[in-house]
């Protein structure tokens, strides 16, 4: 069993118990109690569970405060996100650009649509990112963040991973969110990606936000920009128009997608 479906498993099945040992985890799942204490380390980074001495009690699950599985995620609302993907590498991304891409999966789907670009320099936290760039893009200059690397998201986090960002100047970030509201703003999960995409989006002159509208309307838990912050804003025609026309007037340019 895959590590991704491993846990989709565990949290179902913690759901339905309310209350395990890992003791009894690890001899079902037949991993270590190591193994299983990453999992359930990483459902308590994301408000699903609470370790406990030698167990572990499942909180019940928060959507709009905790991450999804990356490949659940990937999937979710797949038109959508390819769509504004591909408009914003074809029509805003131009030829000899230093562009900083955040790890989400909306921004890594901008990739397969970039291959026709000439001396791109590409910047990223992303583990995932860095793969698919080496796979499309192999001929691209390829910087990757390095820092603390992050299980579920496979993401490099950190110090190292913001100070890089401090030293670095970039044409153009994309970045994207979990969620968006005009009150909070583009908004993620986590605290610490949260702080890596802030640095990412002081050090470019430019940004855009690539968000499908099923982010619209909810929020996460942690800042990355507000609403004021944004220059660009590149999301599908499904978007609230009420709302996006409260964007237009202040002054943000906001491109609605067909997919």
């Amino acid at each position: 069993m895959l590590p991704e479906e491993r846990r989709r498993t565990l949290i179902k099945e913690l759901a339905q118990l309310g209350t395990a040992t890992i003791a009894d985890l690890s001899s079902k799942y037949q991993v270590s109690t190591m193994t299983i204490r990453r999992d359930l380390k990483l459902f308590e980074d994301n408000g699903l569970v609470t370790l406990t001495h030698g167990g572990v009690v499942y909180d019940g699950e928060k959507p709009s405060h905790s991450e999804i599985f990356y490949s659940d995620r990937a999937q979710k609302n797949l038109p959508q996100k390819q769509a504004i993907a591909r408009y914003i590498a074809e029509n805003l991304i131009k030829d000899n650009t230093v562009l900083i891409l955040d790890p989400g999966t909306t921004v890594t789907s901008m990739i397969p649509y970039l291959t026709d670009k000439q001396n791109l320099t590409v910047i990223t936290n992303g583990l995932r990112t860095v793969n698919a760039l080496h796979q499309y893009m192999p001929t691209a200059k390829i910087h990757c963040t390095g820092g603390i690397l992050r299980e579920g998201s496979l993401t490099f986090i950190g110090p190292v991973a913001e100070r890089y960002f401090e030293d670095t100047f970039a044409d153009i970030v994309v970045i994207s969110g979990s969620g968006f509201t005009l009150k909070r703003g583009i908004t993620d999960p986590q605290q610490v990606d949260s702080q890596v995409k802030r640095a990412m989006i002081q050090s470019a002159r430019n940004l855009i936000v690539a968000i499908d509208s099923s982010k619209f309307g909810t929020t996460a838990m942690t800042q990355i920009l507000k609403t004021e912050q944004i220059q660009l804003l590149v999301t599908d025609t499904n978007a609230p128009s009420a709302l996006i026309e409260q964007l237009k007037q202040m002054d943000i340019e906001v491109y609605l997608v067909d997919y």
